[in-house]
């Protein structure tokens, strides 16, 4: 799958390359975390090819990450049972916020001032925001 994405990627003229999975290359979540697998094998992929933001659940937590390539993971697992975060750092991806709340992200692609942004807002379950942030277009 990693030379097809790698294929698709490049042939892409999009502005914006969001990644859309289950498995976390980067999560504090207690039953599955980071995956060393992926590190290796998928981050390189969407670095070469300009890969802003990773989206995924498969941990049942809500976080926002960033890697030492300035990608940005959302982990989106907050709609089920809930797995409590790992303490410290799942190195070497920075946890810019972590929670374990049912919940979820709003997404909301905009231009601020002629830069393209990405707007994140992780919901609780009652429709209250429990953290907010963005992303800037050349972030990967």
């Amino acid at each position: 799958q990693i030379p097809w994405l790698d294929e698709k990627l490049q042939q892409s003229s999009a502005a914006w390359k969001v990644l859309v999975d289950h498995r976390p290359v980067y999560s504090s979540g207690e039953v599955h975390g980071s995956s060393a697998n992926l590190q290796k094998s998928l981050v390189p992929v969407l670095k070469k090819r300009g890969v802003q933001v990773v989206l995924n659940g498969d941990d049942h937590i809500l976080e926002v990450l960033k890697d030492d390539t300035n990608i940005t993971y959302f982990v989106s697992g907050g709609g089920s049972w809930l797995h409590k975060p790992k303490r410290g750092i799942p190195a070497p991806g920075k946890s810019l916020w972590k929670q374990s709340v049912n919940g979820f992200f709003i997404f909301d692609f905009h231009c601020n001032g002629g830069k393209a942004l990405l707007s994140a807002t992780g919901m609780d379950l009652d429709g209250k925001p429990v953290w907010s942030g963005n992303v800037s277009q050349g972030a990967g």
